[in-house]
């Protein structure tokens, strides 16, 4: 009994390892897809490195027993007693740990749904980015193939009036 909740202990400890262990490889993945040019977040890993690099520190429980040979009846209940003592702040341990690990695993789920939800936001952006930047390029040659046209208008205009002055100052001219 007492070996099964000491291994829930360390799986409480290992849960909670393994939780920082999921965030320090997400933002390692980050940090590789923007060297290689990716939209991604870069996220500081050091309080991840902190924590993965460092053993969680384990509570000793212990109950020292005073033995009296002369009352084996006694010695046997204070052991029972030192046991169940020993049991009981092991399962106050248990409980603990393993609410601290769910807020871990609280707290890792919601960190990585948000980095990637931030992540996917980017990657929409950045697309949105180049379309509209697409756009102004499609659109600047559009407009400057009609200041060409408009130019080549008004040209035709200017000289098409010069010639209608000429001719209507002719006519006035001769009949004078």
């Amino acid at each position: 009994m007492i070996s099964e909740r000491a291994r829930e202990l360390n799986n409480s400890n290992n849960g909670v390892l393994g939780d920082y262990d999921k965030l320090k490889r997400s933002a390692e993945d980050s940090k590789a897809k923007l060297a290689n040019g990716g939209i991604a977040l870069d996220v500081d890993t050091t309080g991840t490195q902190t924590v993965s690099n460092n053993k969680v520190d384990t509570k000793t429980l212990t109950e020292t027993v005073t033995l009296d040979n002369k009352h084996p009846n006694e010695s046997i209940a204070a052991i029972t007693a030192a046991r169940d003592k020993l049991l009981k702040d092991m399962e106050a341990s248990v409980a603990q740990n393993s609410a601290t690990s769910v807020n871990a695993d609280n707290y890792v789920d919601t960190a990585l749904k948000n980095k990637a939800d931030v992540e996917a936001w980017l990657q929409k952006e950045t697309a949105r980015v180049r379309n509209v930047r697409d756009e102004i390029a499609k659109n600047t040659d559009s407009v400057s193939h009609f200041k060409t046209y408009k130019d080549q208008v008004l040209k035709t205009l200017d000289e098409d009036r010069a010639k209608a002055e000429k001719i209507t100052n002719k006519r006035i001219r001769n009949k004078l």
